[in-house]
């Protein structure tokens, strides 16, 4: 059994599969850029949160096929 940790933030989707034990059996991290079209704005399109997030799962989840993953947490983070 294997866990699944996400951390979508404001500037990247971050993935760590972990070993029921608590060793790093594999990671994975996509960067985007935040649109800002005046100051004091952020505005980002949907789509890109969904493919970052679809990345780096599927990449994570294919290092580990002996393992599977059994349990997910996910955080979201924004830059300040």
């Amino acid at each position: 059994m294997s866990l699944l940790g996400i951390d979508m933030g404001s500037g990247s989707c971050k993935a760590v599969v972990f070993a029921a034990e608590g060793t790093i059996l594999a990671q994975s991290a996509r960067e985007y850029a935040t649109v800002s079209p005046r100051p004091g704005w952020a505005e980002m399109d949907p789509e890109v949160f969904w493919e970052a997030l679809v990345d780096v799962t599927r990449e994570v989840a294919a290092r580990v096929p002996s393992d599977p993953v059994e349990a997910l947490a996910s955080a979201a983070t924004a830059r300040r």
